[in-house]
């Protein structure tokens, strides 16, 4: 005759069994999904070749016109597409995130401007990376609807073919973050 103790502990043992299955199918389960999600990441992280520098030789603010005019100067070994450019009218700490999406207020160069728009981005003309090294060009952004502008911040770009594929890469190595001066 069974006693009742020993259907206690068949019953007992009967859930440790169950939460071991468990927890072994769970690991088993990740290792799988870990093993299959790591096919999707890239194995080396896309980055803008060494030689890649753009620099800003000149730059005025005008603060009673809210007038950016900045003079760029390519003066890496290869050419650039483009850049991202934000601001801040909040901090003109270096290091700080600059919140203001700049590239909108671009003046057109002429009404048949060559630059293209795409959200931060600003390229140079419609021809991948048209800034050849060792030129000059000058922009000119109206930044009246941001108050007075502290800092800006500046990441070249360029097109360049990865796997034989063309990709467009940021160069955030070669960020340039400029504190503005106000000039009357």
């Amino acid at each position: 005759m069974k006693k009742e103790g020993d259907l206690k502990n068949k019953k007992g043992l009967s859930i440790i069994v169950s939460y071991v299955l468990l927890i072994g199918i769970s690991i088993g389960l990740s290792i799988i999904v870990y093993t299959w999600m790591k096919t999707y990441v890239p194995k080396e992280s896309l980055e803008c070749p060494d030689g890649v520098s753009l620099s800003i030789s000149k730059i005025t603010y005008e603060a009673a016109t809210k007038r950016l005019n900045i003079t760029f100067r390519n003066n890496g070994r290869f050419s650039i597409d483009g850049f991202y450019i934000r601001g801040s009218n909040k901090s003109a700490e270096l290091g700080e995130i600059s919140d203001l999406s700049l590239a909108k207020e671009l003046i057109p160069l002429n009404k048949d401007q060559e630059e293209t728009i795409y959200g931060d981005l600003i390229r140079f003309q419609i021809v991948e990376n048209s800034f050849s090294p060792m030129t000059y060009t000058t922009r000119s952004f109206n930044l009246s609807k941001y108050g007075t502008m502290k800092k800006i911040e500046i990441i070249p770009t360029r097109y360049q073919i990865v796997n034989d594929k063309k990709k467009l890469l940021q160069c955030p190595n070669n960020k340039i973050q400029e504190i503005l001066t106000f000039n009357a």
